[in-house]
C-alpha cells in the first residue's frame, strides 16, 4: 500500500491549584505527524508547561518557571512482531497509562532507538 497520511494533535490544559496562591499552570502540547501507509511515520513534537514543579530544574541557579520541550521522532514497523522507533530531543516525564497499566516516565533529553518486539 502507498497511502500517505498526515495528522495534526493539540492539547491545551488549565490547572488551579487550591492549596498554591499562585497564577493557573498551563500545559500545552503540539504534534504533527507523518505517515507512509501503517509502516513508516515521523513527528515532530513541542510541549510547553508553567508548572514551577516541572520547570524548575535543579541544575539551574534561578528558579525557572517555565519550560519548552521539543522533539522529533521516526517508526519503522517491517512487520507485525518488530517496531524500531528513533527519537531525539527532549521529553517531559510523569505517569503515563496504557491499557490500565500505569508506570513512570522519566525525563529524557538526547537521542534514543528501541526495538520493540511482541511475541
Amino acid at each position: 500500500m502507498n497511502h500517505w497520511s498526515v495528522s495534526f494533535e493539540s492539547e491545551y490544559q488549565q490547572i488551579n491549584r487550591d492549596y498554591a496562591l499562585s497564577q493557573p499552570i498551563r500545559n500545552v502540547y503540539f504534534g504533527l505527524i507523518l505517515g507512509k501507509s501503517t509502516r513508516i511515520t515521523t513527528s515532530v513534537y513541542y510541549e510547553f508547561t508553567s508548572d514551577e514543579n516541572v520547570a524548575d530544574r535543579p541544575s539551574a541557579e534561578e528558579i525557572e518557571t517555565q519550560r519548552h520541550f521539543f522533539g522529533m521522532g521516526a517508526t519503522y514497523r517491517p512487520n507485525f512482531k518488530n517496531t524500531f522507533t528513533l527519537f531525539a530531543g527532549e521529553r517531559r516525564g510523569g505517569p503515563a497509562c496504557t491499557s490500565g497499566i500505569c508506570y513512570e516516565v522519566l525525563d529524557f533529553r538526547g537521542a534514543e532507538i528501541r526495538w520493540t518486539i511482541k511475541f
